[in-house]
């Protein structure tokens, strides 16, 4: 039997590092975003596959350029209708690497994106919730 844990956002099976995990989803979303690009999937897929694929190298990286990247994503996924759970990820993880630095003018800033693109589905109210305290 496999045990997962659950460690900032990521089901990571245990005995692998989030790293690791980390690392194995980054590798992944590089493939999906080539094969989307070359198979022409539609627009909502090609836009969560970017999504993964900067969460997935911002937990790698932690570089400011992919903290933006993440940001730019996610202002792209919310002129679709709905949320996803890679959106909700996507925005959770860019939030929580500001608030693990201490950005809090950033934290403001990005939380508001953040809860619009929650406040779309109901199972995530207690997210919008909370990403929309940094603004109160």
């Amino acid at each position: 039997m496999h045990t997962i844990r659950f460690l900032g956002g990521l089901a990571v099976p245990a005995g692998l590092s989030v790293m690791a995990a980390s690392a194995a989803a980054l590798a992944y979303a590089q493939v999906a975003v080539a094969a989307g690009n070359a198979h022409g999937e539609g627009e909502a897929s090609r836009i969560a596959s970017d999504v993964l694929l900067h969460m997935a190298d911002l937990k790698v990286t932690g570089s400011g350029e992919v903290r933006d990247r993440v940001f730019n994503a996610l202002q792209v996924s919310s002129a679709l209708p709905g949320i996803d759970i890679i959106a909700y990820l996507g925005a959770n993880a860019r939030v929580l690497h500001d608030l693990h630095r201490d950005r809090w003018k950033s934290v403001r800033a990005r939380a508001g994106l953040a809860e619009t693109l929650t406040g779309r589905g109901a199972s995530y109210a207690a997210e919008a919730y909370r990403f929309g305290l940094p603004g109160r």
